[in-house]
C-alpha cells in the first residue's frame, strides 16, 4: 500500500509540472519538544521541590535537556543535570529524597559558626536589658506626660483662682512629685540588678561576636549536605560537563552587582547567556555554594575576579534563560515557598533587627518571588509551587521533610492533571492534618531539654492550647486513614496508605504507635 501511494503521488507531482503549476511547499515537521526544569531556591524548603521532581518524573516522564536552578534549587539541579537519560535523571532524584530524609536537624544545613553561637546563647539576657532600658525611657516619657499635665492642671487652677478673685500661692500644685510615683517595686529592683549582672558576665564574648562577625561575614558555615557535592558518588562536574544536558546555575556579583550563570563546563555567564570577557572556567561544586551563600547566612564565595552570592537576590526562579536563550518550550517551574508572608504580631515594640528581616527578607523576597512567578506563567511555563507553609527555610525537622515532599509530589499532581476544587481541597485538607499531626506528636514525645521546633507547632496551631493526650492522637491518625481512602488516589504518593499507621518523623527515639493496639 505505501509503494502505491507513492508512486502515486510521483504521478501527480509529474502532472502538475507538465501543465505549468507549482507544487504547495512540503509542510514543516512540528518543532521537537525541548524540555526544561527550573529549580527555584528555598533552602530547607527543597524537600517540597524534590517531590513534585520525583512526580514529574515517574508520572510525567519528563527528560529535561535544560536544568536551571538557584540556591538550594542549583544543588538539585546540578545532580540530575550529570544524566541525560530519564534512568539516571530518575535514579539521581530517588537519591537527592534519600539524602535529605536522612537530615536531623538545620545543623545539617546551616553549621552554626562560634561567634553566632556565642551570640544566640547572650542574645536572650541582652534583650531583657534593651526591655529595662525601653521600660525606663517609657517611665521618663510617663513622667514628663505626667509634669506636662500637672503644670497645665495648675495653670488652669490659676485662671479659675483669678476668675472668682480666690488668691493662690503661684507655685501651687500637687504636692507629690511624679517621679515618686513611678512603678518601682524591691522587685524591680532586684530584677534590675539580676540582669544588668548577667550582662556585665557576658561582657567577655563580646570581642569574640563581633570579630567573628567582621571576620567570618557570616552566621554559618554549609552544612553536611552541601560538603556531599564533593562525593564522587552524588556530584561529579566531569558527569555534568559531559553528560550533554545544559545546565545553568543562577548567582549575583556583589562588585558588578549583576545576575550570573555558570554552566555545566563552569563558564560564566550574563543574564543573556553570553560569556562574560575575561573570567575563567570555574569549579563548578564552588560554583553552586555561590548560588547558596544567602547574605549574612553563608560567607560569599570568590569565582574569578567577582565575589558572589545567593542567585535570588535577583533572580530565585531562572525560567528566562531557559525559555528565552536555551530554547526550551515546555518548562517545569518548581517553587519551594508559597505566596504571601504568615502573619506577624504587632511591631509597635520590636528591634530593628526583626524589623530588617520582616521588610528585606519577608516582604522584599515575597514580592521578587511573586513577580518571577507572574512571567513564568505568562512565559508558558507549568508552575509548581505551595499554597500551604509547613515550615520555613532554616528549620530542618524529619517529620516536616517528609510531609513537605509528600506535599510537593501532590501539588506536581494537582496542577499536572488540573485537579478541580473539591478533589484539591482534600488533599489540602490531608497535609493541614498531617502538619497537625506532627505538631501534636512533638508536644507528646518530645524529651524534655531537648531543642526543636516547638514554636513552629505552636504557631501552627495557634493559640496556646491544652496539653494533648494519645486518645487526641489516636484519634486525629485515624481521621487521617479514612481522608486518604476518600481522596482521589492519583493525587497521592504510592505510599499514603501507610501516612496513619506511623510517627511522621522525629529526631529522637519513638516508641511503638499506640494507635495500632
Amino acid at each position: 500500500m505505501p509503494v502505491t501511494h507513492g508512486l502515486v503521488t510521483r504521478a501527480r507531482h509529474r502532472l502538475i509540472h507538465a501543465l505549468g503549476g507549482q507544487l504547495a511547499p512540503e509542510p514543516a515537521p512540528p518543532p521537537r519538544d525541548v524540555i526544561g526544569l527550573a529549580i527555584a531556591g528555598g533552602g530547607a524548603r527543597s524537600s517540597f521541590e524534590i517531590g513534585a521532581i520525583d512526580y514529574l518524573f515517574s508520572r510525567e516522564g519528563i527528560t529535561p535537556s535544560v536544568i536551571t536552578g538557584t540556591s538550594a534549587g542549583a544543588i538539585l539541579a546540578a545532580v540530575i543535570a550529570q544524566y541525560p537519560d530519564r534512568a539516571g535523571q530518575e535514579a539521581a532524584v530517588a537519591e537527592l529524597g534519600r539524602l535529605w530524609r536522612t537530615m536531623r536537624d538545620s545543623s545539617d544545613m546551616f553549621t552554626e559558626l562560634p561567634w553566632f553561637t556565642k551570640l544566640n546563647e547572650h542574645m536572650p539576657t541582652w534583650r531583657k536589658v534593651m526591655a529595662l532600658r525601653h521600660r525606663d525611657a517609657r517611665a521618663e516619657q510617663n513622667a514628663q506626660r505626667a509634669r506636662t499635665e500637672q503644670s497645665i492642671r495648675a495653670a488652669a487652677g490659676r485662671l479659675a483662682d483669678r476668675a472668682t478673685d480666690r488668691k493662690r500661692p503661684p507655685d501651687a500644685g500637687d504636692p507629690t512629685p511624679p517621679e515618686h510615683g513611678l512603678s518601682w517595686s524591691v522587685t524591680n529592683v532586684f530584677d534590675t540588678l539580676s540582669t544588668l549582672w548577667e550582662a556585665g558576665r557576658t561582657s567577655t564574648d563580646v570581642d569574640l561576636i563581633l570579630g567573628g562577625a567582621q571576620k567570618e561575614r557570616a552566621a554559618f558555615t554549609p552544612g553536611p549536605l552541601v560538603k556531599h557535592l564533593t562525593n564522587p558518588n552524588l556530584f561529579s562536574s566531569e558527569r555534568a560537563a559531559a553528560s550533554g544536558v545544559q545546565l545553568r546555575i543562577a548567582t549575583v556579583a556583589l562588585e558588578s552587582g549583576e545576575l550570573r550563570y555558570v554552566t555545566e563546563t563552569g563558564e560564566i555567564r550574563d543574564r543573556l547567556d553570553q560569556p562574560v570577557p575575561g573570567e575563567p572556567v570555574v569549579d563548578l561544586v564552588s560554583a553552586i555554594q555561590a548560588s547558596c551563600a544567602i547574605p549574612s547566612v553563608f560567607a560569599p564565595v570568590q569565582l574569578g575576579s567577582e565575589h558572589y552570592v545567593d542567585g535570588g537576590a535577583r533572580e530565585s526562579l531562572p525560567v528566562e534563560v531557559a525559555i528565552e536563550h536555551l530554547g526550551v518550550n515546555r518548562c517545569y517551574a518548581v517553587v519551594a515557598s508559597p505566596s504571601g508572608l504568615s502573619p506577624a504580631t504587632s511591631f509597635a515594640e520590636k528591634d530593628m533587627l526583626e524589623i530588617v528581616m520582616r521588610a528585606g527578607f519577608g516582604v522584599m523576597t515575597d514580592e521578587i518571588q511573586a513577580d518571577e512567578v507572574r512571567r513564568a506563567r505568562a512565559a508558558g511555563a507549568v508552575v509548581i509551587q505551595p499554597e500551604l507553609d509547613i515550615h520555613d527555610i532554616l528549620t530542618v525537622d524529619p517529620g516536616l521533610v517528609r510531609i513537605s515532599m509528600d506535599y510537593g509530589w501532590i501539588r506536581a499532581a494537582e496542577v499536572c492533571t488540573g485537579v478541580d476544587a473539591q478533589r484539591h481541597a482534600a488533599t489540602t485538607a490531608i497535609i493541614a492534618l498531617r502538619r497537625e499531626i506532627w505538631a501534636m506528636e512533638n508536644t507528646l514525645l518530645r524529651p524534655e531539654g531537648t531543642e526543636g521546633p516547638r514554636a513552629e507547632g505552636a504557631a501552627a496551631a495557634g493559640a496556646a492550647q491544652p496539653t494533648p493526650d494519645l486518645h487526641q492522637l489516636s484519634r486525629l491518625k485515624r481521621q487521617l486513614r479514612d481522608a486518604v481512602l476518600a481522596a482521589d488516589p492519583a493525587l497521592l504518593p504510592p505510599h499514603a496508605d501507610g501516612w496513619w499507621r506511623d510517627w511522621e518523623g522525629h529526631p529522637y527515639e519513638l516508641p511503638a504507635p499506640a494507635w495500632l493496639t
